[in-house]
């Protein structure tokens, strides 16, 4: 469609609907104002004008209001980009609610509720899509979609018009010029019967006019009447002589000069053009979400209407002192990355996975699982001696210093050379001869000391075996593998007393058991102490010791009925028995690290996959943090399923498929990297810290535990539209922080992860479930993997009040920084 002098695309006039959308690429300086009540919304770049009092910006996704009558200035050094320019004629609507003509609306700097936020959002989506897409009956939608956003802007946006910023209440003779033109453009007057109006002189008005408005007065006259002409002229039901006559011009000609400098087009051209645009508008629904940009996100898939005017008051009040200080906060999250097994990484773009995570959460430690098995090749010569090669090895090790990662590297898989049985490699089998086992450890360990250095190597940790609590892991007595671990730590010992040496990924329900108080009598007699204790944590647990919680090649189908499904707080809970226990073993000072947490650890369930895990890892990851040195997700990347469905979403436990494509449960990690290193208040559902810059972050989450569908052996079918079944009292979940102590400018930066933004599978439900991507669709769902962010900034003078609320599943960050 054919645009005017600044730029203004007309996506369309809709006859019997008080309303005008457009696209909008410049903006028109100097200060003038417009009739009507506009709506923007910026796709891409940003927007700026100015009021008379102050300068707004409008950034990518966000929602902004000028009023009728609201004299502004466009900044066009500051904008760039495009935006969707809805305006909604307020005449009819004043009419018959005549207070709105005292009223002026105000989102920008509007203190209402999040969710009274989100509601015009979603209208604005909802009109957008309507109007765009031209379905049967739209008008009618349409009408009805303006009457609730007038409604709900007049109910929670509004303020006394007397009150307006940049208004012309100030110049209220040029107003009513103004207004005078806006309802009488199609007759004839002269400049002299104008002025009078305003009871001035003809002279003195054209001068303060131009002045004023930046344009002559009778090329604003002009102006108003072709725009107000396009109805008529996208009709067809006129001639152009006929449409001119009616709109007060004196001729043709005059008219035809004045569309062509609007709209650089002739009437005719842009009827056909408009008509053309129509058209093809039914066969372009595929193409709007691109069009929009994230506009359509903001209309949920389970959106239900709300009542506008029932909005009560918030489930947590929560009054918060900024000059106190509870603890330093320990980010024990963002220590150690367990990517996954080795053998599975080895087969795909693993390295650009590591390359990613560290840019985005800088760990400390990766965890080398299944270390022996894969990294180490090996060979038994003719003497029946084994020989081992090291170049893999080195390779691995080259790569992880090249990305500042110190190995964690857990000792457990053995070559099949030594190995008591081979015909399942995905389990973890005993030597079959300790001494051959002891001699691999300490060529390994040797070659390690002698290429990177003692000093280097003290840094690394080192694990022995893992889950030998499990049968499934470790089928022989525990006295055997008592001994392995003596032996194995007294030969690293002896290259080196400094290297730290522990394990071995105990499981809470074993150690209960009777297992760690064994394995700890064991240790003692040959006067071993481990440098540190290592466990698995998992929100769902085995019954069993012959079932694993952390085997990628498992289906969560195939070993639900044997699982036990721990109640909301389990984690914390288990974490601090496991506290109690190692106390009560005089082991209480031993560092406390967990090295694979998750809800578990087998592949085929769809919860993986949803927005569920990234509350459920906030929530457990805040517990914890503070009673153990390090917290693991495990792993960072979907493990290989078991063929039994097909995909990206297959149910995998990663918090990144394996093409790299993030997930919500990896967004809510990068959130809870911003927090800062105080705790300033602390409560169920949130955490309120500082940083020594002066900044302020309130994390928040709306968790909503599991019920007793889930545990059932039928699970929702990965392809379903919804896999969110299986969670009981599903509800919002409303905020209201009052802050104390706050004073200054500060950027208000909101991040949101919900079903809208920032969840991958969601994403991939609203591309249409596609069972196979293609590269340039996994980039689309990348790029629509991204958390939503609003920026604005604010002054405070005190006392800040925030409202937030957050729908179930959501986990959203405010970062207060002080400009």
């Amino acid at each position: 469609m054919a645009s005017d002098e600044n730029g203004t695309v007309i996506l369309g006039y809709y006859p019997g609907l008080p309303i005008t959308l457009s696209w909008g690429t410049k903006v028109r300086t100097g200060w003038h104002y417009h009739r009507g009540l506009h709506l923007l919304y910026v796709v891409e770049g940003s927007l700026s004008f100015s009021l008379e009092d102050r300068s707004y910006t409008i950034l990518p996704n966000q929602l902004g209001i000028l009023n009728s009558m609201q004299l502004h200035e466009g900044d066009d050094k500051k904008t760039s980009g495009r935006w969707i320019d809805f305006c909604i004629e307020l005449e009819d609507y004043e009419t018959l609610w005549p207070e709105l003509r005292g009223l002026y609306f105000n989102i920008q700097d509007s203190t209402a509720k999040r969710e009274e936020v989100s509601s015009v959002y979603q209208l604005f989506a909802n009109i957008v899509r309507e109007a765009s897409e031209r379905k049967k009956g739209f008008a009618v939608r349409i009408h009805s979609l303006c009457d609730r956003m007038i409604v709900l802007l007049a109910t929670h946006f509004s303020y006394p018009r007397s009150d307006m910023p940049s208004g012309l209440e100030g110049d209220r003779q040029l107003e009513t010029v103004l207004e005078y033109i806006d309802t009488n453009y199609g007759q004839s007057w002269s400049l002299g019967k104008l002025a009078s109006k305003a009871c001035l002189s003809p002279q003195y008005l054209s001068r303060r006019f131009s002045n004023r408005m930046g344009m002559p007065l009778s090329e604003y006259i002009n102006t108003v009447r072709v725009k107000k002409s396009l109805p008529d002229i996208i009709a067809g039901n006129q001639s152009v002589h006929e449409i001119a006559q009616s709109y007060g011009f004196a001729n043709i000609t005059s008219y035809y000069k004045m569309f062509r400098k609007i709209f650089h087009t002739t009437p005719h051209q842009y009827f056909k053009k408009y008509q053309e645009e129509v058209e093809s508008s039914a066969h372009q629904e595929a193409e709007q979400a691109d069009q929009f940009g994230n506009l359509f996100s903001y209309i949920s898939m389970n959106h239900q209407e709300s009542d506008l005017d029932n909005v009560g008051p918030p489930d947590l009040h929560i009054s918060v002192d900024l000059g106190s200080r509870i603890r330093c906060l320990n980010k024990s999250w963002g220590r150690v990355c367990c990517l996954g097994r080795i053998s599975d990484s080895m087969d795909f773009g693993w390295r650009e996975q590591v390359v990613r995570v560290q840019r985005d959460l800088s760990f400390e430690y990766m965890i080398c699982n299944d270390f022996n098995g894969v990294m180490i090749e090996s060979e038994r010569e003719n003497d029946g001696a084994m020989s081992y090669q090291f170049g893999r090895l080195n390779h691995y090790l080259d790569f992880l210093r090249s990305m500042h990662l110190k190995p964690m590297i857990e000792l457990g898989f053995v070559p099949s050379q030594i190995a008591e049985d081979v015909h399942l490699p995905a389990y973890v089998y005993p030597p079959n001869d300790l001494s051959a086992w002891c001699d691999m450890v300490h060529k390994i360990m040797n070659h390690i000391v002698n290429r990177y250095g003692r000093h280097e190597v003290r840094n690394w940790k080192f694990c022995i075996w893992h889950n030998p609590d499990s049968r499934a892991f470790w089928p022989d007595r525990r006295e055997r593998f008592a001994e392995l671990f003596i032996r194995t730590y007294q030969i690293i010992k002896r290259v080196d007393p400094e290297i730290q040496v522990g394990g071995c990924g105990f499981r809470w329900q074993t150690a209960h058991h009777g297992w760690l108080q064994n394995f700890s009598e064991y240790l003692k007699k040959d006067s071993i102490s481990p440098d540190f204790l290592s466990f698995c944590l998992h929100g769902v647990q085995s019954q069993s010791d012959q079932v694993p919680m952390s085997v990628g090649d498992l289906s969560f189908l195939d070993v639900k009925k044997q699982l036990h499904f721990g109640e909301p707080d389990s984690c914390i809970r288990e974490v601090r028995e496991i506290r109690s226990l190692l106390e009560s073993l005089h082991w209480g000072g031993k560092p406390l690290w967990i090295t694979n947490f998750n809800i578990h650890g087998y592949v085929d369930d769809p919860i993986h996959d949803t927005n569920f895990m990234a509350a459920f890892l906030v929530k457990n990851m805040l517990a914890v943090c503070n009673e153990v040195e390090s917290i693991s997700f495990c792993p960072v990347i979907d493990r290989l399923g078991s063929g039994r469905y097909p995909g990206i979403f297959h149910g995998g436990c990663g918090l990144l498929t394996r093409n790299g494509i993030p997930k919500g449960s990896y967004n809510a990690l990068l959130l809870l990297d911003k927090l800062g290193d105080m705790v300033v208040e602390q409560g169920d559902s949130y955490i309120v810290t500082s940083s020594q810059d002066g900044n302020y972050q309130i994390l928040c989450y709306n968790y909503c535990h599991y019920n007793q569908e889930y545990s059932k052996t039928n699970v929702p079918g990965l392809y379903d539209k919804d896999r969110f079944n299986d969670f009981a009292q599903e509800s919002s979940l409303s905020f209201q922080f009052e802050l104390k102590g706050i004073r200054g400018h500060y950027r208000i930066k909101h991040t949101s992860i919900n079903r809208s933004s920032g969840s991958a599978l969601d994403a991939w439900i609203r591309m249409g479930m596609p069972e196979h991507c293609l590269d340039d669709e996994v980039d689309i769902l990348k790029s629509r993997s991204v958390p939503d962010c609003t920026i604005k900034t604010v002054t405070y003078d005190g006392t800040a009040n925030l409202q937030l609320i957050l729908e179930p599943h959501e986990v959203a960050l405010v970062e207060l920084i002080r400009n």
